[in-house]
C-alpha cells in the first residue's frame, strides 16, 4: 500500500474541515478526489503532504508519517497546489532551473522544457504565461525531482478545453511512468477520465469510493428528462409522480424541470399525455455528473 489515511480529522473552530476520514491508495494508482466547492478536498490533501497539522489520525506514505518525516518524504512527494504562484519577474527557464537546484537533481532544461511544450515560452515571464501554460510549467516543477507520488489540486479548473486534455495526457504519462497520483477535482469528466478510483468527499466526510463506473452504476435511475411546463405545472408534476419508474425532480428554473427516472419509465406515454403541456423535452443516459449531483445535492 503506498499511502493509508486514517481517522484523520481536522476542525476550524466548530466547523469540521474533515470529520475522521480513513481510506488506502495503492501504488502507481490514479486516485481522484471529488466534491463540491468547501467539502474539505484541499484541507485532506494538504495533510497528505504535511503542510497543515491534523487534529488526529495519522497519514503514511511509503511507511513514513507524512508530519513526523515530511523532510524524508520532500524527496518522494511532487504537488500542484491550488494556490500555485511565482513571482512575477521570474522567467520559466529560470523557474524550472531554480526548482532543480532546490531539489538538488541535474536535468536537461531544454528537454524538460520541450517535453511539456515550453521550449517557446523558456524565455517569457512566468506572469504572461496562459492558464493553460501555467499549469503545464507547475506540473513540470511537481515533477522535476522524480518523485513517486504526485499530488494535483483542481489540476484543471478554469482551462479550455484543448488545454485541459493536453493535461490529461500529460497525467497519463506520469501513469506510464509507475507514479501515484492523487487529483482533487469538482470536474466529473476530468475524474472519470483519469482516475482508476475515486472517492466522494461531502462536509468532510467520505460519502462513496470506487471506480466511476462503480458508483454511477449506485443511481436509482437511469435517465435524465428535461422540459419547459407550458401547461399546469402541478397537474404535469402529479402525473410524473404516479408514472412508474419516476425517481425525483428538480426545478431549474421558473418553468423548467428535471426528472431522473428508471428505464420502466414511458417517455412517450408521458409525451402523449402531456403534449400541449410540456415543450424543449431532452432525453439522454444518466452521467457521473448526475451521480455527484444526486449524491451531493439531493441526498445532502
Amino acid at each position: 500500500m503506498e499511502i493509508q489515511v486514517k481517522d484523520i480529522a481536522k476542525s476550524y473552530g466548530g466547523l469540521k474541515a474533515v470529520d475522521r476520514i480513513t481510506f488506502d491508495i495503492n501504488r502507481g494508482e490514479v486516485y481522484g478526489i471529488i466534491g463540491p466547492n468547501g467539502a474539505g478536498k484541499t484541507t485532506l490533501m494538504e495533510i497528505m503532504l504535511g503542510l497543515r497539522r491534523q487534529d488526529g489520525g495519522t497519514v503514511t506514505i511509503q511507511g513514513l508519517d507524512s508530519a513526523r518525516d515530511h523532510k524524508k518524504l520532500v524527496y518522494r512527494v511532487g504537488a500542484q497546489l491550488q494556490e500555485s504562484e511565482l513571482p512575477a519577474n521570474i522567467k520559466v527557464r529560470e523557474a524550472v532551473k531554480l526548482q532543480a537546484a532546490l531539489f538538488g537533481v541535474r536535468t536537461d532544461i531544454e528537454s524538460r522544457l520541450r517535453e511539456f511544450n515550453l521550449e517557446e515560452k523558456a524565455g517569457a515571464y512566468c506572469s504572461k504565461l496562459s492558464g493553460g501554460q501555467k499549469q503545464r510549467l507547475f506540473i513540470l516543477l511537481s515533477v522535476i525531482h522524480n518523485p513517486d507520488i504526485v499530488f494535483f489540486d483542481e489540476l484543471s479548473t478554469g482551462l479550455d478545453p484543448v488545454s485541459r486534455q493536453e493535461i490529461w495526457n500529460y497525467v497519463g504519462e506520469l501513469r506510464k511512468q509507475g507514479k501515484t497520483i492523487i487529483v482533487s477535482t469538482h470536474y466529473m469528466q476530468e475524474a472519470e477520465e483519469i482516475c482508476d478510483r475515486v472517492m466522494l468527499v461531502n462536509e468532510g466526510k467520505i460519502v462513496d469510493i470506487g471506480t466511476a463506473c462503480e458508483l454511477k452504476e449506485k443511481l436509482p435511475f437511469h435517465r435524465v428528462l428535461e422540459f419547459e411546463c407550458i401547461g399546469e405545472e402541478e397537474e404535469i408534476l402529479q402525473d410524473l409522480q404516479q408514472a412508474c419508474g419516476f425517481c425525483g425532480a428538480e426545478k431549474l428554473s421558473p418553468k423548467r424541470y428535471r426528472v431522473f427516472i428508471t428505464d420502466q419509465f414511458s417517455i412517450d406515454r408521458f409525451l402523449e399525455a402531456q403534449k400541449e403541456a410540456v415543450a424543449g423535452v431532452q432525453s439522454r443516459q444518466s452521467s457521473f455528473e448526475d451521480y455527484f449531483y444526486y449524491k451531493v445535492k439531493m441526498k445532502g
